[in-house]
């Protein structure tokens, strides 16, 4: 049973000054970088690079705009499996492959935000503490479908949240993000071989978020209130393994203001969360959205 959530008082921080030196020119120029992926097999991983180069499973000469698959329209994925099947060709638009280091987003298609850490302040503590040391070194390092190698990832751990759990966030914008043209994002992630599995993941929209200024922040009436986001779950192991979340899939839990769908062209953040006091472990990486 999911626990409902109060709001989240850790929050990403804004925009920041972007140095011109050693970032590549997608960021400069605000180039798409887009490219398509073929996951080969579900043991296998999105590969690394960074906003210049190649981004997970390519670079930015592996697709063009439009579908996949091999019709040349867009690939149906089955609500009910969040792991994508072997052999399926999809357009991604990279949002972090985290081989940078740092736990900045990349700043493509005008998206800019931090991966943070956040938590209900329950717990024993979270790992890491500070933010800056979100992105860990993979070891060994993920191999990937077009033979390319993912180094790094987003690492966090922790134990013992009670009201609803700790997870990794990040922003899209400093206000809202227009992400009406993707279906939904991709990401590779596994959970250390002793850890809770179940990552609960989150599309906050402006509908939901608490700052919108549609649900209501101190609710006096049922199912007037906020953070009742568009959720899904998906279930980890010790294998790096590709999943998909699609937007029209998302439901909500039913605690606060109830919406027809998640809000795409209003998109604020992406939450990973784990829920309840159980330790848990998790790498996430390769985060895309997908047409």
């Amino acid at each position: 049973m999911i626990t409902q959530r109060t709001q989240t008082v850790i929050r990403c921080v804004g925009g920041a000054a972007i140095t011109i030196l050693c970032i590549g020119c997608a960021q400069i120029f605000n180039f798409d970088k887009e490219y398509l992926i073929r996951n080969e097999s579900s043991g296998g991983g999105g590969a690394g690079g960074d906003a210049s180069g190649g981004g997970a499973g390519g670079d930015a000469s592996g697709g063009g705009a439009g579908g996949g698959g091999a019709g040349g329209g867009p690939v149906e994925l089955d609500c009910d499996v969040n792991e994508i099947p072997p052999g399926v060709d999809l357009h991604l638009s990279l949002i972090d492959d985290l081989e940078d280091g740092n736990n900045r987003i990349k700043y493509i298609e005008r998206r800019h935000g931090y991966w943070v850490v956040f938590n209900d302040g329950t717990g024993v503590k979270q790992e890491p503490t500070n933010s800056a040391r979100l992105v860990s070194a993979i070891d060994p390092p993920r191999p990937g479908s077009n033979g390319e190698i993912s180094k790094k990832a987003l690492h966090t751990s922790g134990e013992g949240f009670t009201t609803w759990g700790a997870g990794v966030s990040t922003d899209l914008n400093d206000t809202f993000y227009d992400a009406s043209e993707y279906r939904g994002i991709t990401f590779w992630a596994r959970a250390d071989g002793d850890s809770f599995t179940d990552l609960n993941v989150d599309f906050v929209d402006r509908q939901t978020v608490w700052d919108g200024g549609i649900c209501v922040q101190e609710p006096t009436e049922p199912r007037t209130g906020c953070n009742d986001h568009f959720h899904t779950s998906v279930t980890l192991d010790s294998r790096w393994r590709y999943f998909h979340v699609t937007a029209s899939c998302l439901v909500q839990q039913g605690f606060g203001m109830q919406f027809d769908g998640v809000k795409m062209d209003e998109l604020k953040t992406l939450h990973f969360t784990v829920f309840g006091p159980q330790a848990f472990s998790i790498w996430i990486d390769d985060i895309s959205f997908y047409r």
